[in-house]
């Protein structure tokens, strides 16, 4: 899925809330939904990195490439998510 398409199936989401529900409901729906393209996202672009860094990019190169700082990188990849991609939670 390119990023057209995402912007698009999010948008579709956005629509589907409609305007007369209570504010209250809007809220949550929307909540619930960013919230799970949050976590794909986050997940998706750990897998990215990680394999950038697997084709034998350094963290600097990956962070040039991307945009971002070669510290973000770094905390990208360190980041502990589930299988769906929300933060681990540590006991």
């Amino acid at each position: 899925m390119n990023a057209d398409e995402e912007t698009r199936r999010m948008r579709e989401v956005m629509a589907a809330v409609a305007a007369d529900e209570p504010p209250a409901e809007q809220v949550r729906r929307l909540d619930k939904a960013l919230g799970a393209a949050t976590d794909e996202w986050r997940l998706r672009r750990k897998r990215a990195v990680q394999a950038m860094k697997d084709d034998g990019m350094t963290l600097r190169a990956i962070a040039a490439e991307i945009g971002v700082s070669f510290a973000r990188v770094r905390q990208i990849l360190e980041e502990d998510l589930d299988t769906d991609g929300r933060p681990a939670v540590k006991d």
